[in-house]
C-alpha cells in the first residue's frame, strides 16, 4: 500500500467522528475479480489448443531415425517467416546444429511429410480463405498445400496465402470446426487414444486436435502423456480411421496407443501442465 493510501485510511478512521461513513479506498469491482478456477480452466484450454501445433512426425528430420530410439527426443522451437512458431523433435542433441545450418532443406522435407500425412483426411473441399472449390477453377491451377505451424492448410491459389497470414487464428478456427464436424459423430475409437481406457469412464472425454485430426482423451492427465509421444497417438487414430474405412465404425474397447496406467485413480484429476 502506498503512503497516500495509508494516509487516506487513517483519515477514514476518523470519519465516523465527523458523521461521515464513506471510505476513500474503493473496494475492487466485481468484474475485476478473477477466480483461480477460471484461470486454471483457461490455462488448460490454452494447453489443449497448443497441441494442434505439436510436431506430428515420428522420425528425426536430420537422421531419419525413430524418435525415442536414442533416449528422450530433443524438442526445439523455431520461428519461421510466414509459418509461425514451429516445433521440431530430434533424436539427439547433435542434430539441432545440423538442422540449423540448412533449415531450408529440412523444412522442405518436413513439410512434404506432413502434407503426405494430413492431406488424405483434410476436411475441407474449399479454400479456407476464399471459400472457392479447391481445384474448381482451371484458371487457378492445382490447390496450394501450405504448412503453417505443422498443420496443412489448403488454398485455391497463391493469392490467398497473404490473407491467411494476416488472420491465421481466424482461419485455423474454421479448420478446427471442420475437423470436429467431419470426425466427431463417427469417431472410430471407443477408447482413449493415449491410455486405451474406455471413453466416458472418467467423465466427459477431452477433445484435442493434433495432426489435423480429432483425438479424444479419457482425462486431463493424458494431455501430458500425449506430449511425450504425439506421433504415436496420431498414428493410432489414423490407423483406426483406415480400419473403419473413414466411414466411422467405432473400434472395440482396448484399442489405443497403450499409454499409461489409470489404476487406483492415477492422474485423472490432475492438471495438464
Amino acid at each position: 500500500m502506498t503512503m497516500n493510501a495509508m494516509f487516506g485510511c487513517l483519515v477514514c478512521l476518523a470519519a465516523p467522528l465527523a458523521g461521515e461513513a464513506q471510505c476513500c479506498v474503493e473496494p475492487p469491482k466485481a468484474e475485476e475479480t478473477i477466480s483461480l478456477g477460471v484461470i486454471s480452466a483457461q490455462r488448460q484450454d490454452d494447453a489443449i489448443a497448443a497441441l494442434a501445433f505439436i510436431y506430428p512426425l515420428d522420425t528425426c528430420p536430420v537422421t531419419g531415425k525413430e524418435l525415442g530410439s536414442m533416449g528422450d527426443p530433443v524438442v526445439k522451437m523455431y520461428e519461421v517467416e510466414g509459418r509461425g512458431e514451429r516445433e521440431v523433435r530430434f533424436c539427439c542433441a547433435g542434430c539441432p546444429p545440423k538442422f540449423e545450418k540448412d533449415q531450408a532443406k529440412y523444412w522442405k522435407e518436413i513439410d512434404e511429410k506432413i502434407i503426405e500425412q494430413q492431406k488424405e483426411h483434410y476436411p475441407l473441399e474449399t479454400c479456407i480463405v476464399s471459400g472457392d472449390a479447391l481445384g474448381g477453377d482451371p484458371g487457378m491451377g492445382e490447390p496450394v498445400d501450405y504448412i503453417y505451424r505443422n498443420r496443412l492448410v489448403r488454398f485455391c491459389c497463391e493469392g490467398c496465402i497473404s490473407d491467411f497470414e494476416a488472420e491465421p487464428e481466424k482461419h485455423l478456427a474454421t479448420l478446427d470446426e471442420a475437423i470436429r464436424k467431419a470426425e466427431r459423430e463417427k469417431y472410430p475409437l471407443k477408447t482413449c487414444v493415449v491410455s486405451g481406457e474406455e471413453l466416458g469412464s472418467m467423465g466427459a472425454p477431452i477433445e484435442v486436435i493434433a495432426g489435423n485430426r480429432l483425438l479424444l482423451f479419457c482425462c486431463k492427465g493424458c494431455i501430458s502423456e500425449f506430449k511425450k509421444e504425439p506421433a504415436k497417438a496420431i498414428t493410432a487414430i489414423n490407423e483406426a480411421w483406415d480400419e473403419a474405412g473413414e466411414a466411422g465404425e467405432s473400434q472395440p474397447a482396448g484399442t489405443g496407443a497403450g499409454g499409461h496406467d489409470h489404476s487406483g485413480g492415477g492422474h485423472g484429476g490432475g492438471d495438464s501442465a
